[in-house]
């Protein structure tokens, strides 16, 4: 098992770390606190406070959760990281994979119209052959390469939609309490870092983007969309296409599970902006 191909397990542990450990000490505040039903649409918040004493302790393991979070994101945000150079590879390869099998399917067309062979030159027609056969091998060889990384990133990708659940769950739960603890007049309270707050936002992003209507999205003159494809009975899994005027598509990220589709938006547009891509 290669460095990348260990990711998805080391993310996936990270993530139940988080659940097993902090989950449970967010209920026994909640429970302490007298919050009813945390993180549910029956929630509610209790009409009274506990002494400073007791919101002091409360305020201490709180604070004491958030660094533990913070941590975890840091630690997968540096795995995520190893992701992005991969993803770039395989998107210039598939370009170069379609550039491939659009010659081999030009050679075929136009090897039965090539002039006549001049004597002593090689007959136009064997050179065309001899120019697809290399660029099938070159193709052989290539397209397992493609579909490995491929199937890592997509991988990678159903792995990190599992553990961004988790964190989205916790910090949800932590703001039960931040409003509990606020409602009480305590405040040094220390903040989520800066990328769990973008995945907050990226989140209210896309719960507001699921309310529009249209799925269509134009971006550097490709016309963007989220594409559901059922996974099981009751599961579905959603992918970001690019295509040109045409309604052909260009470009694609990986099937995902997620349940913020505005992510694989950003996400093709990123492999757009990198590789410096045009639809025409």
């Amino acid at each position: 098992m290669t460095g990348q191909d260990k990711i998805p397990l080391l993310l996936a542990e990270k993530g139940q770390e988080l659940l097993n450990q902090l989950i449970p000490k967010i209920v026994d505040i909640a429970t302490q606190t007298g919050i009813q039903n945390i993180g549910e649409l029956k929630e509610k918040l209790p009409n009274f406070c506990l002494p400073p004493d007791e919101l002091k302790k409360i305020l201490t393991i709180r604070n004491a959760l958030i660094d533990k979070l913070n941590s975890a994101s840091q630690t997968i945000n540096q795995l995520k990281k190893i992701v992005d150079p991969l993803n770039t590879v395989v998107t210039v390869t598939s370009i170069a994979v379609n550039t491939l099998n659009t010659t081999i399917n030009g050679l075929e067309v136009s090897i039965p119209f090539l002039p006549t062979p001049t004597p002593g030159i090689p007959p136009p027609g064997v050179i065309a052959l001899n120019i697809k056969s290399i660029l099938e091998k070159t193709l052989t060889k290539t397209t397992p390469k493609i579909t490995k990384a491929q199937n890592t990133i997509s991988s990678i990708a159903t792995t990190i939609t599992f553990v961004n659940n988790i964190l989205l769950k916790i910090i949800g739960l932590l703001n039960s309490i931040d409003k509990y603890l606020k409602g009480c007049n305590v405040d040094a309270l220390t903040s989520l870092d800066s990328s769990l707050t973008q995945l907050e936002q990226e989140q209210a992003a896309a719960l507001a983007q699921s309310e529009i209507p249209s799925s269509l999205t134009n971006y550097q003159g490709f016309i963007l969309e989220v594409i559901t494809e059922v996974y099981s009975p009751t599961v579905n899994r959603v992918k970001a296409v690019a295509k040109n005027a045409q309604g052909i598509i260009l470009l694609q990220t990986p099937l995902s599970f997620t349940t913020t589709p505005q992510v694989l938006i950003e996400e093709i547009k990123l492999i757009i902006d990198s590789n410096n891509l045009k639809a025409n």
